[in-house]
């Protein structure tokens, strides 16, 4: 079973996402929403368990609890304003194997838009480089694995960079899906789209040059 973890901080709703879930093919999953919001998102009912836990806040945090409170083999962490295919639960189970370990799926915007077009585009060419894919493409993991590796760094920011490149330094494959998963370009639109992709690029640099999770949150956050 797969099981799906959902971080979420004042999320009025699940709602895209809860739909397109009711639609997969594979309806061998479960659903756990780790909130660290005093008010509950809402979401349409499915047919599927759905399980709200109350964590604190914090990505890293969010995700490795609602990881803990899991039942499945395999772990899958969406971000609450994804939509993802019909097939994309049997994609991920057809896709895992002995050799293949964790993985992501390919990047997409819900805008036509030619520029959101060009940072999917290079997001993904990006991710099949360099084998770090970042949380909203839609990880997923084998349990086992996760747990071997202390789960998530519990950080505000740059988990989900910091969770692959543990995983590529112990030298387990992770592979790019081609099959789509569709993200959200409300934060592009509210805070500036060049200027929110340029904060973005310097954000991870700054990562990468050794600045905290924490002191980067609060830039990001601010």
């Amino acid at each position: 079973m797969i099981s799906i973890v959902i971080p979420t901080f004042n999320e009025p709703n699940c709602n895209d996402l809860f739909n397109s879930l009711e639609k997969q093919t594979d309806k061998d999953f479960e659903i756990i929403i780790a909130n660290a919001s005093k008010n509950t998102p809402q979401y349409p009912q499915i047919n599927q368990s759905v399980s709200v836990v109350q964590s604190s806040r914090g990505r890293g945090l969010q995700l490795n609890y609602g990881a803990k409170q899991s039942a499945g083999d395999i772990l899958w962490f969406l971000h609450a304003d994804s939509k993802v295919l019909p097939s994309a639960i049997a994609t991920i189970k057809k896709n895992l194997s002995q050799t293949v370990n964790a993985g992501a799926f390919t990047l997409c915007f819900d805008s036509r838009s030619l520029y959101f077009k060009v940072i999917s585009t290079c997001g993904t060419l990006r991710s099949k480089l360099t084998r770090i894919p970042f949380g909203d493409q839609g990880i997923f993991i084998k349990k086992t694995l996760f747990n071997s590796l202390g789960m998530f760094p519990e950080q505000p920011l740059m988990e989900d960079i910091a969770l692959m490149k543990k995983i590529r330094k112990n030298k387990k494959k992770v592979i790019i899906l081609n099959e789509k998963l569709f993200t959200s370009t409300r934060r592009y639109i509210d805070k500036g789209q060049l200027k929110t992709t340029i904060l973005n690029t310097w954000y991870q640099c700054l990562y990468s040059f050794g600045m905290s999770a924490e002191k980067i949150a609060k830039k990001y956050y601010a």
